[in-house]
């Protein structure tokens, strides 16, 4: 069971937008020293929100999540004015409202010392984007953070916690999520992985699909060549080794990471909402969403959320006033909050430089 320290997603119901009022106000020069050279990575960077501070997260560890913690992710292709730059913030189920508000602070921070064009991202633990996950070969969700004073994986002294994961395949990525080690967790129709300190055991449920167990096997020899002298060992259902049962308990412990009260049906629908302050106030509207089927039907005055199940985007307009600006992304974290998908992606998108999946978004 989730403790009072292990609050799932407590920033979700928060009612305290000032850490968003502020973003517009942010100096990129107070930066710089956080920052220094970023402009030049190519590829992929990350970092992680200590104590409202970022540090470097080492690169031997990227792909691993924990769930107590808030991470920063730049990726960067492309060379001087063709440059593309993506900047996530990955919130855990575990991360503070402080964490949250830090996060979202650092990366506008990292964005304006960048000059300003990138395109901004939040990603929730278990509902990263396909895009998110796209960037790691291999993706593994953990408990544990900073504040519980976790130690990562030693590769070099070989030391390893013993873990057990279920992995979640959707198309062409897979993303491992830690969960009890209790017997009563393995599903015929999943497969988990099993990480010791000399095996890692792929257990096969009776009823998973071959093309999943394929992609599971390529998953497993990832993570064991990651953790080093490893061997890789598959096991049917009903076929399993004493060593393997040896790992796990009878019972059910504690609640595993189960992410149904959070997730919604994604379906092919869409809201659009307009945010604007042309009357002299501002006002969020609903639009017909009908009416609005590409970027041209959008005002360039103005602020559009774009919320279908699975994505949410802000949409900048050129000519959006500071009012709107200020203001975008508390309007679209309070209409998150009240939907049934609080905890979906949500993308920042300038004019001008609209991702496919926007474009995606605004013609479902």
């Amino acid at each position: 069971m989730t403790t009072s320290a292990e609050k799932i997603f407590d920033w979700v119901d928060s009612d305290n937008d000032s850490c968003f009022s502020q973003l517009p106000n942010i100096n990129e020069r107070s930066a710089s020293e956080e920052w220094k050279d970023s402009e030049s990575i190519r590829g992929l960077k990350i970092w992680r929100i200590v104590n409202f501070c970022v540090e470097e997260w080492p690169q031997e560890l990227y792909g691993q999540f924990y769930s107590g913690d808030t991470y920063i992710i730049l990726h960067a292709e492309g060379e001087d004015e063709n440059v593309k730059r993506d900047i996530h913030v990955w919130i855990g189920r575990n991360s503070s409202q402080d964490e949250y508000g830090s996060a979202a602070y650092k990366l506008v921070e990292l964005d304006k010392y960048l000059g300003g064009a990138a395109t901004q991202h939040r990603e929730v633990q278990g509902m990263e984007s396909k895009a998110f996950v796209a960037y790691f070969q291999c993706f593994m969700l953990l408990n544990g953070g900073a504040q519980s004073g976790f130690n990562h994986v030693d590769r070099e002294k070989n030391t390893v916690t013993t873990r057990l994961y279920k992995l979640v395949i959707h198309g062409d990525n897979i993303s491992g999520r830690e969960i009890p080690l209790s017997r009563s967790k393995l599903g015929s129709s999943d497969i988990f992985l099993l990480s010791t300190d000399s095996v890692v055991f792929i257990w096969y449920g009776k009823d998973s699909n071959e093309t999943d167990r394929y992609q599971a096997l390529t998953y497993s020899q990832l993570v064991a060549d990651f953790l080093k002298e490893r061997k890789v060992l598959p096991l049917d259902e009903g076929a399993e080794t004493s060593e393997f049962l040896l790992y796990l308990v009878d019972d059910d412990g504690p609640d595993g990471y189960d992410i149904s009260f959070y997730v919604t049906t994604q379906t092919d629908s869409k809201a659009i909402f307009r945010l604007t302050d042309v009357s002299g106030k501002l006002e969020f509207v609903e639009e017909k969403a009908d009416k609005i089927t590409s970027v041209a039907d959008l005002n360039s005055d103005d602020i559009y959320i774009i919320d279908t199940p699975f994505h949410c985007y802000v949409w900048i307009g050129s000519g959006a006033s500071r009012s709107e600006k200020k203001n975008a992304l508390i309007y679209a974290h309070r209409m998150l909050r009240k939907s049934s998908h609080p905890c979906a992606p949500v993308s920042i998108v300038l004019q001008g430089i609209e991702n496919p999946g926007f474009e995606a978004a605004i013609t479902i």
